[in-house]
């Protein structure tokens, strides 16, 4: 994780943006890497916080800055010289609540099968091939928001170790602010490894899962909503696992993936593990 933040940091110094017109924040929750020694050799603000939610760090941050557009990446990523620039010209449409960004896998052409499939399960939505267009969701490793707006809604919710990205978008689409992909703001994601293990993606997709759950008891007006009382899932239970996984397989618009043989079996398996997931969290719910 070290290399990631030093290169993040790097590209984010190097931004073809006024230095002095932006502020870099970065909240350490409670990594025990160097990550402080690191963040010394750069002009940034660092916080540390013991470590909870993603969505808890991000609020931290929130708090801190002075900005009128707040911009998330993660450490694991790289940003592009024009990424700011291009979030805060999006942002001059008063409409606009929030800019998600390209997010493009750099081991895409050496990586197994399972990474090729991680990727696209998490980030198929952000293709940098894709048109500009109106979104329903962000994923907040590279996204914008107008601090207004994650004020009146209540910042990210903390409970979340998923999903928490989902659930602020759809709070800020409830306010008629709409979402916007720009495929010209773009990120290197180096977090999924290119030898990713077939355990390690079992247990996002399952995380994901569960994850959805909460985000739809959250929020009622979720789009693309699954059943979520009892008696509808046990009804519909084989139904939710094949949209899921026909969603899935949707999702596959690499070449890469179209050129590796494993990537849709992968897939397929991956979209029963996150049905199954979904289902057995529904059920458990004292929400159900």
């Amino acid at each position: 994780m070290k290399n990631h933040l030093s290169r993040c940091l790097k590209s984010i110094e190097s931004i073809d943006y006024p230095r002095e017109k932006y502020e870099i924040i970065v909240i350490d929750n409670g990594s025990t890497d160097g990550t402080e020694q690191i963040c010394k050799d750069f002009n940034i603000k660092y916080f540390f916080q013991k470590r909870r939610t993603r969505g808890h760090a991000r609020n931290v941050g929130i708090n801190y800055s002075k900005g009128e557009i707040i911009a998330f990446v993660d450490a694991d990523c790289e940003v592009e010289r024009n990424w700011l620039k291009v979030h805060v010209r999006d942002h001059l449409d008063d409409s606009i609540g929030s800019v998600a960004g390209a997010v493009i896998n750099p081991f895409m052409k050496s990586s197994n099968g399972i990474g090729i499939a991680a990727h696209i399960e998490e980030f198929a939505d952000f293709d940098e091939n894709l048109p500009k267009r109106s979104t329903y969701h962000v994923a907040c490793c590279n996204a914008s928001f107008k601090k207004n707006l994650l004020i009146k809604v209540g910042y990210f919710d903390e409970t979340l170790h998923a999903g928490e990205d989902t659930l602020l978008s759809q709070k800020i689409a409830d306010l008629d602010f709409s979402l916007l992909f720009d495929p010209t703001a773009i990120v290197f994601h180096y977090g999924i490894r290119p030898n990713m293990s077939f355990g390690d993606y079992l247990k996002k997709e399952i995380q994901f899962g569960k994850a959805y759950f909460k985000v739809q008891i959250r929020n009622k007006n979720i789009i693309r909503r699954l059943p979520t009382n009892r008696i509808s899932i046990l009804l519909f239970a084989p139904s939710i696992i094949v949209v899921r996984i026909l969603k899935e397989i949707y999702k596959i618009r690499s070449s890469h993936a179209f050129a590796n043989p494993f990537v849709l079996p992968i897939i397929v398996i991956g979209g029963f593990i996150w049905g199954s997931a979904y289902i057995k969290e529904a059920l458990l719910s004292d929400s159900c």
